[in-house]
């Protein structure tokens, strides 16, 4: 018999929750005692510091008995809410900028400690269960309306015959599931069946592939160190769990399967391959990665470089911006974004000045065609971004202010650019035409020619209401040249507006630019502007609207 009282008793690290939270307590504890750790050896070298030393050395006693007992959650939470860091001593000593880094180090344990316990440790065993109870009944609802969203979804999309890629996928599932013979006919087409990027497979596509397979004709691809689509559904455990199954061929039995370890790294030398592999064997495992690094897991050279090529020290170049004043949360999120943005100009600034240095120096760099050593040139030199949209533009503008030339693989200043611009706008109020500034920037384009004076005149027709019923009014009260202009543009609207019912999204742009000739005018104004503005030292991506 269930009895909600024992639950509520239980202690909370018991549950999943409770477990998954006191791990995340139990890092930044251990790193606390770490970074103590260094501050107290070199405190208690120092006989004038022995003050300061034994408040770092109580800090740390603290800490411990804290990790001690995250194995219960009441325990922890006694010791949590209790916590307190001793007075800072002020006494003068002679060793100032030992004593001032020992309190910067500690100042800094204690801001990130304080963040973590009043965002975890704030309430008993018992409360923390209670909250978990009291949460079901409106997950339940929310699982109710998700379920029933889905279902309302689906109709209305087997009302006006569309489907999305998630649902040819699972509608492929359910034919080849429930219909063996069909499963039978690609079994038997196909040969081989070759799946490139496997540790991003998620569970429908495994499914498929393998109801179409012969069981022993499929060679999979992948590397789990790579996977980062789990938000997509991805399941790297697929891969994983075939990872750990899959015999190597010495080892291989015949009703086994084969693992081929491709090991080798053909792009990188020894100096960069080394660095890599003792980075990551400190800091990826099982736990953290999905996989133990280890020698098994090295990055070996597949490359053939000269040896003496081999011996480069690496290079690691740490920037430390100028600290300012720290954004509190309640500040607006823009200056944060402000201030990633200038750290990302300095980073910018440092590599295009590096690379400059290194073509002056004329830096020799190993030439695989000529098999020989030869300057470094520019078209030799990659950058590489964790993302593009706003770094990109930044890097490029610093290159340029060097005279460099630079070729920026991003397509974020393409779809920034007016054109594409007043497309995605006329797309959004064909959709919806109650929406000012997507629907005035279509109607000052060159789709709807509409001049500032008359928008101005449309909007005056009525300062309170949406500019669409501004134009709707508009035609009873302006003048005759623009209420046929107004007249032209919404029976378009309105036409577009029924045609995106039956028209892919394609055709449908595509008959947006045959009625307004906007593909043609784009054209002619894109053939003046590369005539005309294009940088001498700027190599673009060549688009096509």
């Amino acid at each position: 018999m269930f009895n909600l009282s024992d639950q509520l008793d239980e202690d909370f690290s018991n549950t999943p929750w409770g477990q998954v939270l006191l791990q995340e307590v139990k890092e930044e504890v251990t790193d606390d005692i770490t970074m103590l750790e260094k501050v107290e050896k070199d405190l208690k070298k120092e006989p004038d510091l022995e003050k300061f030393y034994q408040t770092i050395r109580s800090d740390l006693d603290q800490l411990e008995n804290l990790k001690n007992s995250l194995t219960s959650w009441n325990k922890a939470y006694e010791i949590a809410i209790n916590f307190k860091f001793v007075t800072w001593p002020r006494n003068k000593v002679e060793q100032e900028d030992l004593k001032d880094k020992a309190k910067q180090v500690r100042d800094e344990v204690k801001k990130k400690l304080t963040k973590i316990l009043d965002k975890i440790l704030i309430e008993t065993s018992q409360e923390a269960n209670q909250d978990i109870y009291d949460m079901y009944a409106i997950l339940k609802k929310l699982q109710n309306l998700i379920l029933t969203f889905e279902k309302e979804f689906e109709r209305r999309k087997r009302e006006k015959n569309i489907v999305d890629f998630s649902d040819i996928e699972h509608f492929a599932l359910t034919i080849l599931l429930k219909q063996e013979e069909v499963a039978k006919k690609y079994q038997d087409k196909f040969e081989e069946i070759a799946i490139d990027e496997y540790q991003d497979s998620n569970l429908v596509q495994e499914y498929i592939l393998t109801a179409i397979s012969r069981k022993n004709n499929i060679f999979m691809v992948g590397d789990v160190k790579q996977s980062i689509y789990k938000f997509r559904q991805a399941m790297p455990e697929l891969f994983l769990n075939k990872y750990e199954s899959y015999q190597k061929k010495e080892n291989k039995k015949p009703e086994e399967d084969l693992k081929i370890q491709l090991f080798k790294n053909f792009r990188s030398k020894q100096n960069v391959l080394q660095f890599t592999n003792l980075l990551f064997e400190n800091i990826m495992s099982k736990k953290l990665g999905d996989i133990e690094y280890d020698q098994e897991e090295f990055l070996n050279l597949g490359a053939n470089y000269p040896k003496s090529h081999q011996n480069e020290k690496i290079e690691i170049n740490i920037l430390d911006p100028v600290a300012e004043e720290e954004i509190s949360q309640e500040e607006d999120e823009s200056e944060e974004v402000q201030e990633n943005i200038e750290e990302v100009e300095l980073e910018a600034k440092f590599v295009a000045n590096k690379i400059q240095k290194m073509i002056e120096s004329k830096f020799q760099v190993w030439d695989k065609s000529q098999e020989k050593y030869r300057d470094l040139q520019c078209r030799d030199i990659v950058i590489l971004l964790r993302a593009t949209s706003t770094a990109a533009p930044i890097y490029e503008q610093e290159l340029l202010n060097l005279q460099l030339p630079v070729f920026a693989d991003s397509s974020q200043e393409y779809l920034d650019s007016i054109e594409i611009q007043t497309i995605m706008s006329l797309l959004k109020i064909i959709d919806n035409p109650i929406q000012d500034i997507p629907l005035v920037t279509v109607m000052r384009s060159n789709i709807g020619r509409f001049t500032d004076d008359e928008l101005i005149e449309i909007r005056l027709v009525d300062k309170q209401d949406n500019f669409y019923n501004c134009l709707q009014k508009a035609k009873l009260s302006t003048d005759k040249e623009l209420r046929q202009k107004i007249e032209n543009f919404l029976d378009n609207l309105t036409k577009w507006r029924k045609e995106q019912e039956y028209l892919a999204l394609d055709e449908l742009i595509w008959k947006i630019y045959e009625d307004t000739g906007y593909y043609h005018y784009c054209r002619t104004n894109a053939k003046w502007f590369f005539k005309t503005s294009q940088p001498k030292n700027v190599i673009r991506k060549s688009q096509t609207i």
